[in-house]
């Protein structure tokens, strides 16, 4: 995974994203299975929409990737 910089229109900033190595310069929905994609600042503002305004990934769906992320990093850690 590589970390990158995208804004949000949700949270009105720059939010930093882990998307799987490989995929393109800057990935759609269509680009990337929803599993690949974490959104590092998924927070509050994010569970009152139903939707990622990035990637177009339901909010919920983003909660597990980065919930799968923080726990993959306990057990390595």
């Amino acid at each position: 995974m590589e970390t990158r910089m995208a804004y949000c229109a949700t949270c009105d900033r720059p939010v930093r994203v882990l998307v799987r190595k490989g995929a393109p310069a800057w990935p759609n929905q269509h680009d990337v299975d929803s599993s690949d994609i974490v959104c590092l600042e998924h927070g509050e503002a994010c569970s009152a929409g139903t939707v990622c305004p990035i990637f177009d990934v339901p909010s919920e769906q983003m909660k597990e990737n980065l919930e799968a992320l923080r726990q993959a990093a306990e057990e390595e850690g």
